[in-house]
């Protein structure tokens, strides 16, 4: 499998780059997941290599420790992280290298100011903030060895000062 991410906040835009991968390769499958941090749920639609898609909401938890404003300027806890997926296989091509533009995801700002223009403490953009979008391909091909490859879908943000705290997830299910 091949995998790439930006972070996204204040921007609402990007693009990902994906090298690596072996030209004899099949593409089997490849996903996009985005989280964006808001107290409601956000649209779950954006734009991938100028074409629109529309995520699956994958997980929610609580945000990393963040707020934000409303668009009456009033302090808001950003209150929940929301993860999407959406299977983007159609518009990667094969063997799946290349740059894919990111548009059109829920965002607040978009003209890519600073969110930490004092170290160690954040702004308060403007809600929803984007957090960021990785995409993943998973691939086969005849010159290397065949993997089993296992995707966990979730949500599990790392709150402010967590560092000494890390998450563990307990995966089950495998044969």
């Amino acid at each position: 499998f091949a995998a790439s991410g930006i972070g996204m906040r204040n921007v609402g835009a990007g693009s990902i780059s994906i090298s690596g991968i072996p030209t004899d390769a099949t593409i089997l499958g490849a996903y996009l997941y985005w989280t964006i941090l808001n107290p409601m749920a956000p649209p779950a639609t954006a734009t991938f290599a100028a074409n629109p898609i529309t995520g699956t909401l994958i997980g929610t938890s609580v945000d990393p420790c963040w707020g934000g404003v409303d668009d009456l300027e009033n302090l808001v806890d950003a209150g929940a992280s929301w993860t999407f997926r959406a299977d983007v296989t159609s518009y990667v091509t094969n063997p799946g290298n290349g740059s894919y533009a990111l548009s059109n995801f829920p965002s607040g700002e978009t003209l890519m100011q600073d969110p930490f223009p004092v170290e160690g403490c954040g702004t308060f953009s403007l809600l929803p903030l984007l957090e960021g979008a990785s995409l993943v391909i998973v691939y086969q091909s005849p010159s290397e060895p065949q993997r089993d490859i296992v995707i966990y879908d979730g949500n599990a943000p790392v709150p402010d000062g967590s560092e000494n705290n890390p998450i563990t997830l307990n995966l089950s299910g495998f044969q």
